[in-house]
């Protein structure tokens, strides 16, 4: 006869005591953990309802509407550096290999704010492409030079474009309300915001006016722009604004913000959730404006096991139906990839290979 103090049943017993004891513990594991997981809202949410546009061609008024919301009335499509300077090919930029010329392009801006691209040409046998590659706030001058390596050998130009006020760049100066404000770092730049300025023109301009340049000397059949973290989220904006971006390979850089959870380090930068611009356009019509054109690509590059942000699959919450739209309406590739190997916020080497063969597949 089955005793109820039998030892096997009071085991169970007290698991399950245990376990009604520790609900507290895990649902504060869940709370802390909160930007790995889903809530059941997030991950039902109906992409194709957030999307204002209805069709291709109503899509692409929302690109002139950010154009318009960034720049006014002075757009810098066919505006040049304001300086080119020559640079000697010693110390680090001799270290890269594969480098027939590098030259520094400087461009200025509003406030005097002042931006300095580095242009790397290839001296391997060419494949007309130029990767513009876009630094992160923790960059420093040829910190990347590895990856930049990989892709001159491979016969692809560079142009590593900065973050502003980073790598040494001077304060921007600016009166605002008949007061002087300082400005010195990217998360302040929020109150240089107005009517009549949009300060994402100095995370934009450089990538577009050093682009103008490389495209006046050289008739590349593949742009790709390529960027990790903040660049990243530069990358993914200048490609839906820019067509003459070919490839997007944006990689840990943006989430939609409705996944951008207050106080989570998934929030991101000022530039990336709070600017004005996400009142005219979002980030699902954003994705979309960067394959607009039947002949490009975007792959949006997420590690799963990324230290700083943007990590795990949230994803799978909207990219299957976002890249089914871009089907339906005939555009251009449209893909949301995970990166299983990089265990830190970098771009792995494994997505270093994946992005030159895809250019060069595509």
């Amino acid at each position: 006869m089955w005793n109820w103090r039998h030892p096997i049943l009071q085991w169970g017993l007290n698991q399950v005591v245990i376990g009604l004891d520790n609900v507290g513990s895990i649902q504060a594991y869940i709370d802390k953990n909160r930007q790995y997981y889903l809530t059941e809202a997030e991950a039902r949410i109906d992409v194709a309802g957030k999307i204002r546009a209805k069709s291709k061609s109503e899509l692409a008024a929302f690109r002139r509407r950010a154009i318009s919301h960034i720049w006014k009335n002075t757009t810098p499509f066919e505006r040049m550096p304001n300086n080119i300077e020559v640079l000697p090919l010693q110390g680090k930029l001799k270290e890269l290999g594969s480098l027939r010329r590098a030259r520094h392009l400087t461009v200025q801006m509003k406030h005097g704010a002042v931006a300095r691209s580095l242009f790397l040409e290839s001296s391997a046998p060419p494949k007309s492409c130029l990767i513009v590659y876009h630094q992160d706030h923790n960059a420093s001058y040829l910190g990347e030079r590895g990856w930049y390596s990989k892709f001159l050998s491979a016969g692809c130009d560079v142009i590593a474009v900065p973050l502003p006020l980073t790598q040494g760049a001077a304060p921007i100066s600016a009166e605002i309300e008949g007061l002087k404000v300082l400005v010195e770092s990217h998360d302040e730049l929020a109150v240089l915001e107005s009517a009549n300025f949009s300060p994402l023109t100095y995370f934009i301009e450089p990538s577009i006016i050093s682009l103008n340049l490389a495209l006046s000397e050289n008739k590349y059949r593949k742009v790709a722009a390529v960027g990790l973290s903040g660049g990243g989220w530069v990358a993914a904006i200048a490609g839906a604004l820019d067509k003459r971006f070919t490839n997007l390979y944006p990689v840990a850089g943006s989430l939609p913000l409705y996944l951008r959870r207050p106080g989570g380090r998934n929030r991101g930068d000022w530039e990336a959730h709070s600017s004005d611009i996400y009142k005219e356009i979002n980030y699902f019509e954003l994705y979309l404006l960067g394959v607009l054109e039947k002949n490009r690509r975007a792959i949006h590059i997420y590690n799963r096991f990324d230290n700083c942000c943007y990590s795990g699959v949230l994803t799978t919450a909207f990219s299957a139906q976002l890249e089914g739209i871009a089907r339906r309406w005939q555009l251009g590739k449209l893909k949301f990839r995970i990166d299983e190997e990089a265990h830190a916020h970098v771009i792995s080497d494994a997505s270093i290979l994946f992005i030159l063969k895809d250019i060069f597949d595509h």
